[in-house]
Protein backbone atom coordinates (compact mmCIF):
# COMPACT_ATOMS: atom_id res chain seq x y z
CA UNK A 1 0.00 0.00 0.00
CA UNK A 2 2.12 3.34 1.35
CA UNK A 3 5.96 2.54 1.55
CA UNK A 4 9.30 3.90 0.56
CA UNK A 5 8.48 2.25 -2.93
CA UNK A 6 4.88 4.02 -3.84
CA UNK A 7 4.51 6.12 -6.59
CA UNK A 8 3.98 8.95 -5.22
CA UNK A 9 2.44 11.02 -8.54
CA UNK A 10 -0.70 9.20 -8.38
CA UNK A 11 -4.21 9.80 -6.99
CA UNK A 12 -4.67 8.82 -3.21
CA UNK A 13 -7.25 6.13 -2.99
CA UNK A 14 -9.99 6.02 0.23
CA UNK A 15 -8.19 3.05 1.53
CA UNK A 16 -4.97 4.44 1.25
CA UNK A 17 -5.47 7.75 3.14
CA UNK A 18 -7.04 5.56 6.22
CA UNK A 19 -3.90 4.05 6.30
CA UNK A 20 -1.88 7.11 6.13
CA UNK A 21 -3.48 8.74 8.72
CA UNK A 22 -3.64 5.99 10.99
CA UNK A 23 0.12 5.41 10.93
CA UNK A 24 0.91 8.93 11.57
CA UNK A 25 -1.45 9.10 14.64
CA UNK A 26 -1.18 5.48 15.90
CA UNK A 27 -3.91 4.29 15.70
CA UNK A 28 -4.36 0.09 15.47
CA UNK A 29 -6.06 -2.07 13.13
CA UNK A 30 -9.21 -3.36 13.47
CA UNK A 31 -11.39 -6.47 11.85
CA UNK A 32 -13.34 -4.21 9.49
CA UNK A 33 -17.22 -5.11 10.05
CA UNK A 34 -18.58 -2.01 8.78
CA UNK A 35 -18.31 -2.21 4.94
CA UNK A 36 -19.01 -5.21 2.40
CA UNK A 37 -16.69 -3.56 -0.22
CA UNK A 38 -13.74 -3.56 2.22
CA UNK A 39 -11.94 -7.05 1.35
CA UNK A 40 -11.05 -8.87 4.59
CA UNK A 41 -7.24 -9.26 4.81
CA UNK A 42 -6.43 -6.49 2.10
CA UNK A 43 -4.11 -3.99 2.92
CA UNK A 44 -6.49 -1.36 4.27
CA UNK A 45 -9.29 -3.65 6.15
CA UNK A 46 -7.77 -3.40 9.71
CA UNK A 47 -7.33 0.37 9.26
CA UNK A 48 -10.66 1.24 7.48
CA UNK A 49 -12.20 -1.14 10.80
CA UNK A 50 -10.28 0.61 13.44
CA UNK A 51 -11.02 4.48 11.99
CA UNK A 52 -14.57 3.58 11.31
CA UNK A 53 -15.06 1.86 15.06
CA UNK A 54 -13.51 5.47 16.50
CA UNK A 55 -15.91 7.13 14.05
CA UNK A 56 -13.32 9.01 12.19
CA UNK A 57 -14.34 8.09 8.41
CA UNK A 58 -17.50 7.32 7.02
CA UNK A 59 -18.47 5.37 3.79
CA UNK A 60 -19.98 6.51 0.34
CA UNK A 61 -22.99 4.38 0.64
CA UNK A 62 -24.68 1.57 3.17
CA UNK A 63 -22.14 -0.70 3.91
CA UNK A 64 -19.85 0.94 1.40
CA UNK A 65 -16.77 2.37 1.98
CA UNK A 66 -15.18 2.18 -1.35
CA UNK A 67 -11.59 1.73 -0.83
CA UNK A 68 -10.20 1.69 -4.26
CA UNK A 69 -12.40 5.20 -5.15
CA UNK A 70 -10.07 8.19 -5.60
CA UNK A 71 -9.77 11.02 -2.81
CA UNK A 72 -10.43 14.91 -3.99
CA UNK A 73 -8.54 17.26 -1.94
CA UNK A 74 -12.13 18.17 -0.61
CA UNK A 75 -12.97 14.93 0.81
CA UNK A 76 -9.07 14.23 2.38
CA UNK A 77 -9.78 17.75 4.44
CA UNK A 78 -12.50 16.43 5.83
CA UNK A 79 -11.24 13.38 6.62
CA UNK A 80 -8.18 14.78 8.03
CA UNK A 81 -10.24 17.36 10.32
CA UNK A 82 -12.46 13.79 11.47
CA UNK A 83 -8.93 12.65 12.55
CA UNK A 84 -7.88 15.99 14.39
CA UNK A 85 -11.55 16.71 15.95
CA UNK A 86 -11.55 12.91 16.85
CA UNK A 87 -8.72 12.57 18.70
CA UNK A 88 -9.19 16.18 20.35
CA UNK A 89 -5.52 17.71 18.64
CA UNK A 90 -7.36 21.08 16.67
CA UNK A 91 -5.20 23.10 17.20
CA UNK A 92 -7.16 26.61 19.23
CA UNK A 93 -5.72 29.46 17.23
CA UNK A 94 -7.75 30.60 13.92
CA UNK A 95 -6.73 33.24 11.65
CA UNK A 96 -9.65 35.67 11.17
CA UNK A 97 -10.46 34.71 7.43
CA UNK A 98 -11.36 37.89 4.76
CA UNK A 99 -13.82 38.76 2.42
CA UNK A 100 -12.36 36.52 -0.40
CA UNK A 101 -12.53 33.66 2.14
CA UNK A 102 -16.41 33.98 2.48
CA UNK A 103 -16.75 34.26 -0.58
CA UNK A 104 -15.04 31.57 -2.23
CA UNK A 105 -16.81 29.29 0.86
CA UNK A 106 -20.17 29.79 -1.28
CA UNK A 107 -19.02 26.96 -3.53
CA UNK A 108 -17.72 24.16 -0.61
CA UNK A 109 -20.58 21.81 -0.08
CA UNK A 110 -22.21 22.61 3.37
CA UNK A 111 -20.87 19.16 4.78
CA UNK A 112 -16.98 20.47 4.21
CA UNK A 113 -17.25 23.57 5.07
CA UNK A 114 -15.52 23.79 8.60
CA UNK A 115 -13.23 21.36 7.20
CA UNK A 116 -11.71 23.52 4.84
CA UNK A 117 -12.25 26.82 6.86
CA UNK A 118 -10.26 25.13 9.82
CA UNK A 119 -7.18 24.23 7.13
CA UNK A 120 -7.43 27.76 4.83
CA UNK A 121 -7.53 30.14 8.42
CA UNK A 122 -5.01 28.08 9.46
CA UNK A 123 -2.53 29.18 6.82
CA UNK A 124 -1.99 24.67 5.35
CA UNK A 125 -4.47 26.20 1.70
CA UNK A 126 -2.07 27.61 -0.63
CA UNK A 127 -3.97 31.28 -1.36
CA UNK A 128 -6.28 30.95 -4.71
CA UNK A 129 -6.64 27.36 -4.38
CA UNK A 130 -9.75 27.93 -2.75
CA UNK A 131 -12.09 25.98 -4.02
CA UNK A 132 -9.98 25.58 -7.25
CA UNK A 133 -8.46 22.62 -6.36
CA UNK A 134 -10.63 21.21 -3.97
CA UNK A 135 -12.77 19.19 -6.27
CA UNK A 136 -9.48 17.54 -8.30
CA UNK A 137 -8.20 14.24 -6.81
CA UNK A 138 -5.92 14.45 -4.67
CA UNK A 139 -1.88 13.54 -5.85
CA UNK A 140 -0.39 10.96 -2.50
CA UNK A 141 2.39 13.99 -3.35
CA UNK A 142 0.29 16.75 -2.02
CA UNK A 143 -1.64 14.79 0.60
CA UNK A 144 1.80 14.11 1.97
CA UNK A 145 2.58 17.77 1.88
CA UNK A 146 -0.29 19.00 3.92
CA UNK A 147 0.95 16.74 6.59
CA UNK A 148 4.15 18.25 6.49
CA UNK A 149 2.75 21.48 6.64
CA UNK A 150 0.73 19.90 9.69
CA UNK A 151 3.76 18.58 11.75
CA UNK A 152 4.90 21.55 13.44
CA UNK A 153 1.76 21.86 14.94
CA UNK A 154 0.88 18.38 15.57
CA UNK A 155 4.47 16.91 16.50
CA UNK A 156 3.79 17.09 20.10
CA UNK A 157 0.58 14.87 20.14
CA UNK A 158 1.80 11.66 17.67
CA UNK A 159 2.90 8.62 19.42
CA UNK A 160 6.74 8.63 19.77
CA UNK A 161 7.66 5.76 17.35
CA UNK A 162 5.49 8.37 14.64
CA UNK A 163 7.60 11.22 16.12
CA UNK A 164 10.82 9.35 15.44
CA UNK A 165 9.43 8.28 11.64
CA UNK A 166 7.77 11.44 10.43
CA UNK A 167 7.64 12.94 7.81
CA UNK A 168 11.28 14.00 7.69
Amino acid sequence: MLDEKTETSLELTRGEAVVLLNRLFGIQGKKNESFNDVEQGSDCAEAIGAASQLGLVRGTGIRQFSPQGRVRTLDYLVMLHRYLVGLNLLAPERRRRGEAGMLELNRVPFYAREAVLYFQDGGYLAEGSVPGCLFRPIPRVDAIALLDKLRPAFLEYLPQENKENSLD
